[in-house]
C-alpha cells in the first residue's frame, strides 16, 4: 500500500514539472510584462489590451488569464 501511494506521489510530481515547464512564447512575454507595467502605472484600459494580447499569443497563459481578471475587477 506504501509503495503505491508513492508511486502515485512520484507520477504526480513528475506530471506537474513537465506542465510547468512549458515555455511560454517570447511574444506573450513581452506582451503579459507590459501589461504589468501599465497595471502599475495605473493605466489600466493598457494593461487590459496588453494581457489579452499575450493571451492571444498564448492562450494557455494562466498568469495573463489571472490578471487580467485582477484588472476588469
Amino acid at each position: 500500500m506504501f509503495k503505491k501511494i508513492i508511486a502515485t506521489m512520484i507520477f504526480s510530481l513528475t506530471f506537474s514539472l513537465s506542465v510547468s515547464a512549458v515555455e511560454v512564447p517570447l511574444d506573450a512575454k513581452l506582451d503579459y510584462n507590459q501589461g504589468i507595467d501599465f497595471y502599475k502605472l495605473g493605466m489600466y484600459e493598457r494593461a487590459i489590451e496588453s494581457f489579452r494580447s499575450a493571451i492571444r499569443a498564448y492562450p494557455d497563459y494562466v498568469d495573463a488569464y489571472y490578471n487580467l481578471g485582477t484588472v476588469l475587477e
